[in-house]
């Protein structure tokens, strides 16, 4: 379909509008080929509005409207009305016939004609195009007519929040022209909508309202609001058309604010990073002096960005805004002055006073109660080292999120949890979290959401060497080339280096590795992938190389006194001398494994572990080497990162022990949304039922059903209820 619409629009078409075309059209070859050169540019690429209707052109119109025209007067009446609606009764599409002097018998005409499907007591027109025809071919004043007449006959419902929400469109859609008595009930419905996470409806209704108003300044709040709620829904292009149409009639600074600070959020998902970092910071001008706290809000989201390394060029002047903590500062207002204390001082490579500040953020950040400071604040752990904080405050923002039904929010939260799911060994966790990325960028008709599961997955095979690898590498290298991802661009590409150099190390191509690490960027990224990139530096003979990121290790760790990064400088430092001074290395390997004990990444620890029995191996004391040996196995099988774990185990028998089957009690524990599949499919629910309960996919509670059985040896559902887990 998309090369027919492409090949006859002549204009690239986002996928949104596709999936649009497609569901409006029900794939009728005519409509697919005519129905986008009545579209302007900018609705086919998104960037525009699509109009309700789909326009038609003149034959479409006669081809869907030909058989409507073969009936009665009152049967054509009848069909507009069903066209008006596309969740009409039966019953109602009667009283509002007769309240247009349609006879009774006339719904007895449309339903033998096969144009209207009558099922139970609803009524539907039985093709879409039929329904655009219908209702493009009638005039305005028949159009208005049949509104008022639909919402009369739905006047006796309003009992019922959704009959009255109905009745209300109905109402608005009557109206001739802006109407401030009308204007107020769409926005109301709106904000019912809003209240129950239906953010695509909300949209609409605000939207309906903004065009019933004739004051610019309200006109521009509901523009904003029905920005703000397609963007929680995941409708990231239609948000952006409405703000482009509420910006130039929103003269109140805050609100203008409002606006940008929602521009640039965009940016961030799925467009310019550079471009994100402008907004918030002309935006941040343009209103500290009427709202200092906007203007911090978005002088803190443009730090964080400049501390991800994406700066635009635009500043604020020094001090502006303040970030002194004053004693009565709100929680969130404090946050935020120390989350932008925290990006200054970090781009200034002032680690130690980034992280001391940091942390004191971290420590009352979740008094703010803000869903963007929490993530925000756990964007800016991840960057300086903190795995525990970075999970602990996305798990919290993600939860909120689907509360709320922000389904965009949860995409976001998903993307970044995998980092840090990734350094605590909770491959299990990242896999889980990618799949269900994947599963809700899929339903909301973004695909572009889908990069950064995609390239986690690929890490994932890379390091577990599976089948699949080739497969996800080239889907994932095709989106990242032919989407905007945001500012997770530099990540996913990061990411997939990292895959590739993994794939090719464990293959032995250790050039081929060191290749790859080279060019990667981002320094999220390059500080996870730390200690495999001295590692293929070494194996690649590049001593330099290999010094210079560990001595850059060595300053990081030094300033921030993480175990996890004092134990990966010291692995590095053991790696250099290992063997000129075989003596020193060990003493490097024992400090290294120290710092891992507690540094909360068993991956780095179990490839310390590995390197130091072979190095113990290599000076001839086996039976030492045979208790590393044996724990990076234990963690490579946990894992199941299937090349390491035959080099562990090849490295056990040069040792002159053969590695053993694990006792399953060693297992590694369940993680908890794996107990909770396992409580609930004990008591008897289906996949489907806990995928419900989960909000997750069928798919993924199979999935993790497949790792509930090799972890504890179980062969059927039906013993999962004699396990003991506590």
């Amino acid at each position: 379909m998309r090369s027919l619409v492409e090949e006859h629009s002549g204009t690239r078409v986002s996928d949104h509008v596709l999936d649009e075309l497609a569901a409006r059209t029900g794939g009728n070859p005519l409509a697919v080929i005519e129905a986008p050169a009545q579209l302007s540019a900018g609705q086919l690429t998104g960037t525009d509005v699509l109009p309700d209707d789909l326009p038609l052109t003149a034959r479409m119109e006669r081809t869907f409207l030909d058989r409507c025209r073969r009936l009665s007067t009152h049967g054509q009446t009848l069909m507009l009305l069903a066209a008006a609606d596309d969740s009409l009764r039966l019953s109602d599409l009667r009283h509002a016939g007769r309240v247009l002097g349609v006879a009774e018998d006339a719904s007895g005409e449309v339903e033998a004609s096969g144009l209207l499907r009558v099922d139970g007591d609803l009524v539907h027109v039985r093709h879409p195009l039929v329904r655009s025809a219908l209702y493009q071919a009638a005039t305005t004043s028949e159009r208005r007519a049949a509104h008022a007449a639909l919402a009369d006959a739905l006047a006796d419902h309003r009992g019922a929040v959704s009959e009255a929400d109905r009745h209300t469109w109905h109402r608005a859609a009557a109206a001739d022209g802006p109407d401030e008595a009308v204007a107020e009930e769409p926005a109301a419905v709106g904000a019912r909508a809003e209240s129950r996470g239906g953010h695509e409806a909300a949209s609409a209704a605000y939207e309906r309202a903004a065009h019933l108003t004739m004051r610019d300044a309200v006109r521009a709040r509901w523009l904003f609001t029905a920005a703000a709620t397609a963007y929680a829904a995941g409708r990231t292009e239609r948000a952006d058309a409405l703000l482009r149409v509420a910006r130039p009639v929103a003269d109140d600074r805050p609100l203008r604010a409002a606006i940008d600070r929602l521009r640039g959020r965009i940016e961030v998902v799925a467009g310019s990073a550079v471009s994100a970092h402008r907004i918030f910071i002309a935006a941040a001008r343009d209103v500290a002096e009427e709202s200092p706290v906007q203007a911090l809000e978005m002088a803190a989201l443009a730090g964080v960005l400049r501390s991800h390394g994406v700066d635009s060029g635009l500043a604020l002047p020094p001090g502006t805004p303040t970030t002194r903590v004053e004693s009565g500062d709100p929680p969130r207002v404090r946050c935020l002055k120390l989350l932008l204390e925290t990006t200054n001082r970090d781009t200034a490579h002032v680690w130690s006073g980034a992280i001391t500040v940091l942390r004191t953020a971290l420590d009352g950040g979740m008094a703010a109660e803000d869903r963007d400071v929490w993530a925000n604040l756990g964007n800016m752990a991840l960057h300086l080292g903190d795995d525990a904080a970075h999970r602990s405050f996305f798990a919290v923002m993600i939860a909120a999120a689907r509360t709320e039904g922000a389904v965009l929010e949860v995409l976001y939260g998903l993307h970044r949890l995998c980092f840090s799911q990734y350094a605590a060994c909770d491959w299990t966790g990242v896999r889980r979290s990618a799949e269900e990325a994947m599963s809700l960028a899929h339903s909301i008709g973004q695909p572009a959401q889908t990069g950064t599961p995609l390239a986690w997955l690929t890490m994932l095979a890379a390091l577990q060497g599976s089948d699949d690898y080739d497969e996800l590498l080239a889907a994932a290298t095709e989106l990242l080339t032919s989407r905007h991802l945001g500012v997770m661009d530099g990540f996913v590409a990061d990411v997939l280096r990292w895959a590739r150099a993994t794939r090719a190390g464990l293959a032995g191509d250790h050039g081929e590795s060191l290749h790859h690490l080279t060019q990667m960027h981002d320094g999220v990224v390059t500080r996870l992938a730390a200690a495999p990139r001295i590692l293929a530096a070494v194996q690649a003979s590049d001593a330099v190389r290999a010094r210079a990121w560990t001595e850059e290790m060595d300053r990081f760790a030094t300033a921030s006194a993480l175990p996890w990064a004092q134990g990966v400088a010291c692995y590095g430092h053991a790696l250099l001398v290992q063997t000129a001074e075989p003596a020193e290395a060990t003493t490097l390997f024992e400090s290294s494994l120290r710092h891992h004990e507690t540094g909360g990444r068993p991956y780095d620890a179990a490839c310390a572990r590995l390197a130091y029995g072979e190095h113990l191996r290599r000076a001839g004391r086996r039976v030492d080497a045979r208790r590393h040996l044996k724990r990076a196995l234990d963690t490579f099988r946990d894992l199941a990162a299937e090349p390491l774990a035959e080099r562990a185990a090849a490295e056990l028998r040069a040792s002159g022990e053969t590695a053993r089957k694990r006792d399953p009690s060693t297992l590694v524990q369940l993680t908890p949304t794996e107990l909770r599949i396992v409580q609930l499919v004990s008591e008897g629910m289906s996949n489907k039922d806990v995928a419900e309960a989960c909000w997750i996919s069928p798919r993924t509670v199979a999935f993790h059903l497949r790792n509930v059985f090799a972890k504890t040896g179980v062969t059927s559902r039906g013993e999962l209820a004699h396990l003991s887990l506590g």
